[in-house]
């Protein structure tokens, strides 16, 4: 009878480790996949002034190269097109990409939407009493609006549970 009682609180220990260890996974992968995607989140929103710029570069690109066409004969002239054709859907995924990133800006308050250009898209020097000044908060305030806002943008990026 000792022996049985024994195994049963072991047995009931071991279900309540796996019930932990359970939810410890569980938790893991919800932060996991939180902080992933605000980690993709932010890297979305340090590129988009430079994929902003580079949407005027790759329209230069492309005029040159309608010049050289022009010029071109055989080979040359194939070889251009091919680039020029590369160079257009390079131009239209960038655009795409910024018009995602704008959707999804658009989507959030304009304190979230704010902090986020502060911090991410036009970071300058001072940017903690510039953001400070205009939404009325302090250092502690802005970090946490902006990690609110940052879990809101990746939400709306790329799905998961809701603002």
């Amino acid at each position: 009878e000792k022996t049985e009682i024994k195994e049963e609180k072991i047995e009931k220990q071991e279900i309540v480790y796996k019930i932990r260890e359970d939810y410890a996974k569980k938790e893991f992968k919800e932060y996991a996949r939180k902080y992933f995607s605000k980690e993709e989140a932010k890297k979305e929103l340090k590129a988009y002034r430079m994929k902003k710029l580079s949407i005027t570069s790759l329209k230069r690109q492309i005029r040159e190269l309608d010049g050289r066409i022009d010029l071109a004969t055989g080979e040359l002239q194939e070889s251009y097109l091919l680039r020029k054709r590369r160079m257009e859907a390079q131009l239209l995924s960038v655009k795409q990409q910024l018009a995602n990133v704008d959707y999804c800006l658009g989507k959030l308050s304009y304190p979230e939407k704010t902090v986020l250009y502060g911090f991410f898209v036009d970071k300058r020097k001072g940017h903690l009493d510039m953001l400070g000044r205009e939404l009325r908060l302090g250092a502690a305030g802005l970090y946490k609006l902006r990690d609110k806002a940052l879990l809101n943008f990746a939400t709306v990026m790329f799905g998961g549970e809701e603002m």
